[in-house]
């Protein structure tokens, strides 16, 4: 089977209860191999393995490799950046196979309160893993979703690098400029009156409004 470079990166903005962790979980459905950075602990239930550490994430996707896992890593509490970035350390290690077509299987990772993790400031040096991941992840078959309520403090490598980009409300003025920066031509007063669970997607350059029901249903 040929190997397809087309891993993307997504972002998913949105006030809290404004729908976006509900459009998040339907996007990921079905994925074969799943990781969450999980600082809440917001994902779990059937099939979801829940750790403390990396070195337990390892363990964990490694027994389930093939037959595919869901696995939800809970870091250290503020110190988000550090495990985030040897989280994608492990994950482009683990995804070596994909490069060498051993497992055509991309892997989706899902990062929870982004701008925590993954702000928009410098890296350190030995933190920068996530950036390798936003701009050459497609080669290791990695694909990412950066879910946040705060849009204009999440890293540009990922915002930047966004194939398709979902929008619920925004509670801060200054998120709601970011995002309307990204989207010239929407209408301004629309998107600041967004009703929750209404989103906006931004792909390509084209803008279309949606609504998503609590059942994960798409309109």
């Amino acid at each position: 089977m040929a190997m397809s470079k087309d891993a993307e990166i997504e972002t998913v903005y949105g006030r809290r209860g404004s729908g976006k962790s509900t459009l998040t979980k339907g996007m990921i459905k079905g994925k074969p191999k799943l990781v969450a950075f999980d600082p809440r602990a917001e994902y779990g239930g059937k099939g979801w393995v829940r750790c403390r550490t990396v070195k337990a994430v390892k363990k964990a996707m490694g027994e389930r490799w093939w037959k595919g896992f869901k696995i939800s890593y809970v870091p250290d509490a503020g110190d988000e950046m550090a495990c985030l970035s040897r989280l994608c350390e492990l994950l482009w290690a683990a995804q070596s196979v994909y490069e060498t077509g051993e497992d055509t299987r991309k892997l989706t990772l899902v990062v929870e309160e982004a701008d925590l993790s993954f702000p928009s400031r410098p890296m350190p040096r030995d933190q920068s893993w996530m950036i390798r991941v936003c701009n050459q992840g497609r080669h290791a078959g990695i694909e990412a979703i950066a879910v946040t309520q705060r849009p204009a403090q999440l890293n540009m490598a990922f915002r930047g690098n966004a194939a398709r980009t979902f929008c619920f409300a925004l509670a801060w003025p200054e998120d709601q400029k970011a995002f309307l920066r990204m989207a010239p031509g929407i209408d301004t007063d629309a998107f600041k009156s967004l009703e929750n669970f209404r989103f906006v997607r931004l792909e390509n350059g084209k803008i279309s409004q949606h609504k998503i029901s609590k059942t994960g249903k798409i309109s």
